[in-house]
This record gives structure tokens, sequence and C-alpha cells, in this order.
């Protein structure tokens, strides 16, 4: 649905927005201007358009007025799905999936699945009190602007879905309240995992699946101390698992299959209570499991299938009593032990898959 009724930001042509489509850039001085009344107004209209004033807003809304006028021109905004109002002189809450506080300014972007093409302006740094920002499957490229670092009062930054690029920025590692960081299936985003992330005191959900990253796990993400989810299937992550992932108390789900990880598998992890759903398929892990794996009573799944994992399965296993999904083949000798005590075990299991040892 295209807008009506536009606010005169809208009749600036994406050029006199700037190179970067944020503020609009004075225009040259026209050579048709002569004399002194022409002059005073070629003055005046290059100063209003460069700090345009709206009427009955107060400086803060129009800088988020401004910061939401370049994302609609930085990503297409005459072909989004929705954008009733974007443009207009509507109070910002009246904007199309724009949330805003009591005060009028703008805490949530909910454009998901909106048909966002283009990329990510910087000048969203400047929406001071976002807190939710969602952004996921759309068709946005280029880099994630390292400007978001400074959203202080973040808490969710879904960008999952797109067709990012350029590694993820340090400087989300300063997002001091954010919660949840989803870029899954942005496939060419690549770099490495920064260590900054490891300040994110607040962060509960980490989820890069499929974002091309490569590089080993910085053991720093073992300190995030609310960290419920982790997952980073689906990439070229080298090295081992990080033992210090056994000091995540709060940890639920690892996921890490389909990588190129090595080493062993930390006996640390069975120091997490939490611990429910552990992925590690295919990928370079080598060595028994060890038995400490066993102490993380809550277990429900455990996927350790296509690796190069040798010996028996540990008898303390047994203990794990809430196991449903249990996969252990195509390992290098991983093998499930042949008494019967233990394969009563295995058949109360709802998924049980994987080798016998040979007596």
């Amino acid at each position: 649905m295209k807008p009506v009724n536009r606010h005169p930001y809208s009749r600036l042509t994406p050029c006199a927005m700037g190179a970067r489509g944020g503020i609009p850039l004075a225009p040259r001085r026209s050579r048709c201007s002569r004399g002194f009344i022409h002059g005073l107004l070629a003055v005046a209209f290059a100063a209003a358009c460069y700090n345009p004033v709206i009427p009955d807003t107060n400086p803060g809304e129009d800088i988020e007025r401004l910061a939401l006028t370049a994302l609609y021109y930085a990503a297409g905004g005459d072909s989004w799905t929705q954008n009733d109002k974007w443009l207009t002189e509507a109070p910002l809450r009246e904007w199309e999936n724009v949330h805003t506080n009591d005060a009028g300014e703008v805490t949530m972007l909910r454009l998901d699945s909106n048909g966002l093409m283009g990329r990510i302006p910087a000048e969203l740094a400047n929406l001071e009190y976002l807190s939710h920002l969602y952004l996921e499957f759309n068709e946005l490229g280029g880099p994630i602007p390292p400007e978001l670092g400074r959203l202080g009062k973040l808490e969710e930054l879904f960008l999952n879905h797109n067709q990012l690029a350029g590694g993820i920025p340090k400087e989300l590692g300063d997002l001091e309240s954010l919660e949840q960081l989803v870029l899954d299936g942005n496939e060419q985003l690549g770099g490495s995992i920064p260590r900054e992330l490891a300040n994110l005191d607040n962060l509960q959900v980490l989820s890069l699946w499929k974002t091309g990253i490569s590089g080993q796990i910085p053991p720093e993400l073992g300190s995030l101390p609310n960290l419920e989810v982790i997952d980073l299937n689906a990439n070229a992550l080298t090295g081992p698992i990080p033992a210090e992932f056994g000091n995540l108390p709060e940890l639920r789900h690892l996921f890490a299959e389909e990588n190129r990880l090595s080493g062993s598998i930390p006996a640390s992890l069975g120091h997490i209570p939490t611990l429910r759903w552990v992925r590690l398929t295919l990928n370079r892990l080598e060595g028994p499991v060890p038995p400490e794996i066993a102490n993380a009573g809550g277990l429900e799944e455990l996927l350790l299938s296509g690796n190069r994992l040798t010996g028996p399965i540990p008898a303390e296993f047994t203990r794990l009593n809430a196991l449903y999904a249990f996969a252990w083949e195509h390992n290098d000798g991983l093998c499930a032990p042949a008494d019967r005590g233990f394969q009563d075990w295995l058949a109360g299991i709802g998924h049980a898959v994987g080798p016998t040892c040979e007596n």
C-alpha cells in the first residue's frame, strides 16, 4: 500500500538524502540565483534542507523521523508490503509497524517479512529508545552497521534470513541490554565470532545458524551468565568446543552441528544442571565420551553421530533418565555396551541409534 500525504521529506530524492540515505544534503547553489534576494533565498533553502524542522514535534522526534526516513529510502519503502502512513506528518505511533512508548519515542520496529530490499542504514542508531528490532525474512544486503552498537536499550535484534555480509560487528558487544541476537540464514555474513559478545551479560539467545562464520569459538563466551541457547549449526567453525562452556549456569541448548570442530567433548558440560539438548553431529570430535556428561541429569537429547569418537559409551549414562533422543552412529568405534542393564536402558529411550559393542 503506497503512503499518501507524505511528509515534505518524501519529496527529497535519494540523491538529496545523501550518499548514505541519511540526513538530506544541502543542494548546490543554482547558477540562476542572482541578486541579493535570490541569494538569501538560496541560503535559507539550503539551511532548511540540511536541518529540516517538522512542525509540532520535539527535537527528539525530529531525529527519529529522520532515522525512519533513512530506513524507508535505504530499504525500498515504496515496495514494502506494509507502509501505511510512513513519511507522513502523522505521529510516529501511527506509522505502520512502528511502536512507541507513551512519550512518543520509538521502541519497536516490526518489519519482518515486509519486502525490505537494500541495506540497513546506520541512522537507526539514532533511535535511542529502541528495544526491539525485527527485520527478519527480508532481502536486506550489505553489512550490519557497527553503529547499531550504540542502541543501549536494545533487547532483541532479529536480522535472520536476509542477505547480509561483512561479518558480525564487534560493536554489537556494546549492547548492554541485549537478550536475543538472531542472525540465522545470512549465508554470506562470514567472518568470525567476535569475542566482544562475551560482554553481553544479559544475552539469553545467540543464534548464528548458517551464517558462514569460521574460526574458533571464543572461550570468552563461557562467561555469559544468562545464556540459555547457543546455535552455531551449519558453519565452518574449527578448533575445540571451549571447556569454559561448562561455566554457563543457564545453558539449555548447545547446537554446533555441521562444522569442523575437533578435539574432545568437554567433560565440563556435565557441570551444567540446566542442560537439555546437545547436538554435535557431523564434526571431527574424537576420543571417548566423558562419563561426566551423565551428571547433567536433565539431558533430553544427545546427538553425537558423524564424528571420530571412540570406545564404549560410559556406563554412567544409565543415570540419564530424561534422555529421549540419543544417536552415536558413524563414529570411529563408539558403541553401546552389550550388557543387559545398558541395553534395557537404551530400550527405554524413544530414539536411540548406534552400534552395540562386540563382545
